[in-house]
């Protein structure tokens, strides 16, 4: 039961994130940033609900800003790993 709320509570602060990113992302110019790939820390284990979220988010990143997203899925520790 636990592991459902923090995932769930794992995608919503991703997808506050996310908006306030795009936001920024606007108001700058698209030459400016970014200048190489970006790389993302999900804090889960690849095939599961946050790695099914971040790929989709992935593409669209690459398709607003020209840039790859690179999806680094550090799992263990209940997302402690990643977190670190």
């Amino acid at each position: 039961m636990h592991s459902i709320i923090n995932r769930r509570m794992a995608m919503t602060a991703t997808a506050a994130g996310l908006a306030t990113f795009s936001v920024a992302s606007r108001a700058q110019s698209a030459s400016a940033w970014p200048t190489k790939p970006v790389n993302l820390v999900v804090p889960f284990p690849a095939g599961g609900g946050t790695d099914a979220f971040a790929r989709p988010m992935g593409a669209s990143f690459a398709r607003l800003t020209g840039q790859n997203m690179i999806n680094d899925n550090k799992g263990g520790g209940g997302g402690t790993v990643g977190a670190a």
